[in-house]
């Protein structure tokens, strides 16, 4: 028996029903089995597989020894393994989960859970404003699109940057954007007129009125604006891109701090005054990525939006007092300047005049100041 060769259980068991002399319907009495249940497992029908109570009353009606025994187990499982056929809805949403953050994005409410593949993939489509047809093209189309985008290139071990994250991030920014209505037409003399203005809406009477003031003034300057929060790994800080519409500035609000907030606005409006929002989208991650890193169109969005907040008079002021700051000479350099402390303060830690813990003195958070009209993609 141990020398013997068997293609399927079915030939195993029909051998051993011939060794013992009985004929099928003994067989079947003896297992507690119908006839056509008998006949299906001998021809090894694909919808007839073994229980694993089955196999163990084999063993035993056949008087199986341990060595046959084993090899009767392999030859079930052989076939079984060989019969089973791929679920190609699974198949395709695993695939589809390998390019894209699908479970983030559920969770994130961007897209409804669903539990077959071709209406997550019609959701799919429905966020990101494309039609494809396969899951191939949409494959394909990420593969391109990685090209297509500028972002600073980090060379810290620690980043683990996914592309296809950063592409899922901007098609769902650049879709939501699309579909802003009552937005001017871009104007550029509008728009440099109030990059020189930014400092003012730093420091309004209160935060949120200062934000919302200047968001409205981007929007009449003709830039959708919109606070959608980062897809993990990609530490991205905001966004400038063309949609069909005229320029968009995005802004995630990961560090939640006032003065990153404004520093990465006015990054992003430069990157628009300059153009570069034109050559493709210009995605910034993390700031305080080191500067070799930079590209020249990031050199000259960081130049810009260090000069729109007052950098050098910040510096030329503070330099003489490095080390320990009080809060009064901050707060007359920002009354005098019409700038936010905490702006004047993340560029002197920025610079390592002064240590960051400083700016727990003039702790504020973004997230819950940025009127509700621009967010789109918070749970």
């Amino acid at each position: 028996m141990t020398n013997l060769e068997f293609n399927t259980p079915g030939e195993f068991i029909k051998f051993q029903i011939n060794e013992k002399g009985w004929t099928q319907e003994d067989f079947s009495q003896i297992m507690g089995l119908s006839l056509k249940h008998t006949n299906e497992l001998l021809k090894d029908k694909e919808n007839r597989f073994l229980t694993f109570d089955q196999i163990q009353h084999i063993k035993v009606v056949f008087d199986l020894d341990d060595r046959v025994y084993i090899k009767f187990v392999r030859l079930v499982i052989k076939h079984r393994i060989n019969n089973i056929e791929t679920n190609s809805d699974i198949e395709n949403k695993a695939n589809l989960y390998k390019i894209l953050p699908i479970g983030e994005m559920i969770k994130m409410g961007w897209l409804p859970e669903k539990k077959d593949f071709k209406s997550l993939f019609k959701s799919v489509n429905s966020i990101f404003g494309t039609s494809f047809k396969e899951l191939s093209q949409l494959s394909n189309f990420l593969v391109q699109s990685k090209n297509s985008l500028s972002y600073r290139n980090i060379s810290n071990e620690n980043y683990n940057h996914i592309d296809n994250n950063r592409i899922a991030w901007y098609l769902f920014a650049k879709n939501k954007a699309e579909g802003l209505k009552n937005i001017a037409q871009y104007d550029k003399l509008k728009l440099r007129d109030l990059l020189n203005n930014i400092c003012l809406f730093t420091n309004y009477e209160s935060l949120e009125k200062g934000i919302s003031e200047f968001l409205k003034k981007l929007n009449d300057c003709g830039v959708r604006f919109l606070f959608i929060p980062h897809l993990s790994k990609t530490y991205t800080e905001g966004a400038a891109f063309n949609c069909e519409f005229g320029p968009v500035i995005v802004l995630t609000g990961r560090t939640n701090k006032i003065n990153t907030f404004w520093f990465n606005m006015a990054h992003e409006i430069i990157h628009i005054l300059e153009g570069h929002y034109t050559q493709g989208p210009q995605i910034d991650t993390d700031s305080t990525t080191s500067k070799k890193d930079e590209s020249e169109n990031e050199i000259i969005a960081n130049e810009g939006a260090s000069n729109a907040l007052k950098s050098k008079e910040i510096i030329s002021h503070f330099r003489r007092l490095i080390g320990y700051i009080q809060d009064k000479e901050i707060v007359e350099f920002s009354n005098q300047h019409n700038i936010h402390p905490s702006i004047v303060v993340g560029r002197l830690a920025w610079e390592g005049v002064v240590s960051f813990s400083i700016l727990n003195r003039y702790k504020e958070t973004i997230k819950d100041k940025i009127p509700e009209k621009y967010k789109f993609g918070w749970s």
